[in-house]
């Protein structure tokens, strides 16, 4: 039975393991903040079910404990990764696309830690310890196969890619900021553990990546996303137009929600964090507005998953609202970033 390892934010490690979990996989390690779930069963690749709350799939080749941080490592991981099995991942790719007899390859190498060598000499490492074992030629572009390295700290753990789901859900929005990649918006859909026909919303939707993933986690559910952006709603509306069922797209401001009060069952959210959207003056002035408005549409039980990088402040707030439960805080690593996770419940 083939290895995987599934890729996805750091922090969310346990959410992902659920979803994989329903699909009749078995997680076998989840790697907490690491961002790593090592998982089996599912035949070949071909055979996996789609997880939409990971950034990438892969065969997983192995992992390296006690790597040296100095010039040595480098020597380290080379000779680890001429002993990786990857000719056996190789067969399984092999039964889902064709691949020439000698493969292209590339590695991807990210590293978190204090280390005298960079990402770019750990991939030299590895991808000449893979091609003195295999004799398979270096290609930067258009290549077959993408061998990925994680290095945290002094382990490094390796995979083959399968597929690359981060590209899903990214893009530019307007005014230039990232969208929300779509495993980390189903995650946070997945963490209000909503069940049956609620209301759900998110009311600061820009181009929709949450929203849409509440349609596909709830398709019984009547989903609304709310944003001040025109621009942004027209994307969110095209992107959703092959979506059924369909949400409601409504242009309003999220101090001034058009709902009547205690209707909501489930509000789902990524906050301005005050960097690459808004600044923190903005969010000065939008965040006291928006927890009055959430704190009255919810319903008595209501529960909220909120994602921000304005902790003191979203902690603050929290605290005048005196029927806002803290369920849960974690947090996650996004783009260099370590914003904060909190669940909400509104008491009866």
């Amino acid at each position: 039975m083939p290895v995987y390892y599934a890729l996805c934010c750091p922090g969310l490690e346990d959410v992902v393991s659920a979803e994989i979990g329903e699909c009749d996989l078995e997680v076998l390690v989840a790697e907490a903040r690491l961002g790593w779930v090592i998982f089996a069963g599912g035949g070949t690749g071909a055979a996996l079910p789609v997880l939409r709350s990971v950034d990438a799939v892969g065969l997983w080749l192995g992992s390296l404990d006690g790597l040296e941080p100095g010039a040595e490592g480098l020597c380290q991981i080379e000779e680890w990764a001429a002993s990786l099995e990857v000719s056996d991942a190789l067969a399984h790719v092999r039964a889902i696309r064709d691949l020439p007899r000698l493969p292209h390859f590339r590695v991807s190498a990210h590293r978190v830690g204090t280390h005298s060598y960079t990402s770019m000499d750990l991939a030299a490492a590895v991808g000449g310890g893979i091609q003195r074992d295999t004799g398979w030629p270096v290609r930067m572009r258009g290549y077959d196969i993408n061998i990925v390295l994680r290095v945290t700290g002094r382990r490094a753990m390796a995979g083959l890619e399968l597929c690359d789901s981060a590209a899903e859900g990214a893009g530019p929005r307007p005014g230039g900021a990232a969208r929300l990649k779509r495993g980390v918006a189903h995650c946070l859909v997945r963490m209000l553990g909503l069940a049956g026909p609620e209301l759900v919303m998110d009311p600061m939707c820009g181009t929709g990546s949450i929203v849409l993933e509440c349609v596909h986690l709830h398709p019984g559910a009547r989903v609304l996303g709310g944003d001040m952006d025109g621009r942004a709603l027209g994307i969110a509306a095209e992107r959703s137009r092959a979506v059924s069922p369909a949400p409601g797209w409504v242009r309003w401001d999220a101090r001034a929600i058009p709902l009547r009060s205690g209707c909501v069952d489930g509000v789902v959210c990524n906050l301005p964090f005050g960097r690459r959207v808004g600044s923190h003056r903005r969010n000065e002035h939008l965040y006291p507005g928006f927890f009055r408005e959430l704190y009255r549409v919810l319903r008595p039980g209501g529960r909220a998953v909120l994602l921000t990088l304005e902790k003191r402040m979203t902690e603050r707030l929290i605290s005048k609202h005196h029927g806002l439960r803290v369920a849960g805080v974690r947090v996650v690593e996004l783009s260099g970033l370590h914003p904060s996770v909190y669940e909400l419940e509104k008491l009866a």
